[in-house]
């Protein structure tokens, strides 16, 4: 908590009491590639999120997985920059994670025939 508020020990810190809109959407941005190992990602979000009390946009936030401390950066979340995800219907959706370059796809080559070979080859009168 002390590293999310850029806080040193021994620092003095006020405290406001505020009531937050309850999330309706999240985007979350995976800070490393061990993202891609996790099998069902939203299954692991739902049950590390309940670890949470609230989201604010651009923050990043850290959940164990596998023994593994994940970060995700908090790209988006709605109504405002500040929800509360307690006991609410949260729409969450991924970024790809930081570093992923996505293969690009080989470039169909078109297949050029003469319907007579076509019908010879397939047995089509």
């Amino acid at each position: 908590m002390m590293k999310q508020l850029r806080i040193e020990e021994g620092a003095e810190v006020r405290v406001d009491s505020v009531t937050l809109p309850s999330a309706t959407y999240a985007k979350l941005k995976p800070q490393s590639l061990e993202f891609l190992n996790i099998s069902n990602p939203r299954a692991v979000l739902e049950v590390e999120l309940r670890k949470f009390a609230c989201l604010t946009k651009n923050d990043v936030i850290a959940v164990l997985y596998a023994d593994q401390v994940l970060e995700f950066l908090v790209q988006e979340v709605k109504p405002s920059n500040a929800v509360c995800i307690i006991e609410c219907d949260l729409n969450l959706d991924f970024d790809a994670p930081e570093g992923y370059v996505e293969e690009p796809n080989p470039a169909r080559q078109p297949s050029t025939f003469k319907v007579g070979d076509l019908s010879r080859s397939v047995g089509i009168l």
